[in-house]
């Protein structure tokens, strides 16, 4: 009941005048600012997720086999191999090398030899 009893000074009376009217609006400002922190670290939590999702490369190879006419036949995930043949590792190696050291004059042969390397 002493709540709705008027203060006894100005300053008290002007006090709670000014809380009544405008007590809501700093309260508003204080909710929407905590609204605006915790979206801004919501978008740098999310956003440095992403760039870290972005440095971690992950090629899945999917294989699709078409017949002469275009259309599918078979497609799925390659299997992989147990072991290499040394001989193929040799062959393959001596493409690279080959391919990545190789220097002509010959414009065209020269980027199929960098877009070899650059395939194995």
């Amino acid at each position: 009941m002493a709540a709705n009893r008027p203060p006894d000074s100005p300053y008290l009376a002007a006090r709670q005048e000014w809380t009544e009217r405008y007590g809501s609006y700093v309260q508003a400002a204080r909710a929407w600012r905590i609204v605006g922190i915790l979206g801004l670290s919501m978008a740098v939590i999310g956003f440095t997720y992403a760039m870290y999702l972005s440095t971690q490369v992950k090629l899945v190879p999917y294989i699709v086999e078409v017949d002469k006419l275009g259309t599918s036949v078979t497609a799925g995930f390659p299997q992989q191999i147990e072991y290499a043949d040394a001989r193929v590792v040799r062959a393959t190696l001596g493409n690279f090398i080959t391919s990545l050291k190789s220097i002509t004059p010959d414009a065209v042969v020269q980027k199929q030899y960098i877009d070899r390397t650059y395939a194995l």
